[in-house]
């Protein structure tokens, strides 16, 4: 009963005398997210769905789900687009939920669909981020203008960036998605 650690050991002369150390570290390092949502705010995210609510309505509530379940020290941004790309909130800490929520519920449907210059914002932004797991959530329902988008999820691969996609809507292009 009066061993190594909760035997009394600590900062004692015997301490001192072994070549141990009595102290039991316990730094458990938890694996770092960062994680980009990439948010369609365009108008056609004002259509319906069959619940009633405007596809930007499901979205929001998709990224909020995502935020409920982070660590508070992971990283999380959330990137909107429409016919432009803006950060709602540029990447932060994941305790900060409420101002997360509170800048993801003034998005309005509205303009038109370019999906490309914000998966390509998330990629170049995550490429510059240290951190242990690096993700990109689109959620969209994919209507959207061309782009090199298999060009770039495999650039997103190679530097170890994973991405999903979420197609919401009954008219999501879903082989894009």
């Amino acid at each position: 009963p009066h061993s190594f650690g909760a035997g009394g050991w600590f900062e004692t002369p015997v301490e001192r005398a072994l070549p141990v150390d009595m102290d039991v570290t316990s730094q458990a390092e938890l694996p770092r997210l960062a994680l980009v949502i990439v948010t369609d705010k365009s108008g056609s995210m004002g259509g319906m769905v069959p619940t009633g609510e405007t596809k930007l309505d499901v979205v929001k509530s998709a990224a909020l789900s995502v935020l409920e379940v982070l660590n508070p020290f992971d990283r999380v941004g959330l990137l909107a687009f429409d016919a432009d790309t803006e950060w709602t909130v540029p990447l932060t800490e994941a305790q900060n939920r409420a101002v997360i929520a509170a800048d993801l519920a003034t998005l309005q449907p509205g303009g038109g669909t370019v999906l490309y210059p914000a998966l390509e914002e998330a990629y170049l932004t995550l490429s510059g981020i240290e951190a242990a797991v690096k993700h990109v959530i689109v959620l969209s329902d994919g209507l959207t203008n061309p782009g090199e988008f298999e060009r770039l999820v495999r650039a997103m691969r190679a530097a170890k960036i994973t991405v999903s996609t979420v197609a919401v809507g009954d008219d999501a292009d879903r082989d894009l998605m």
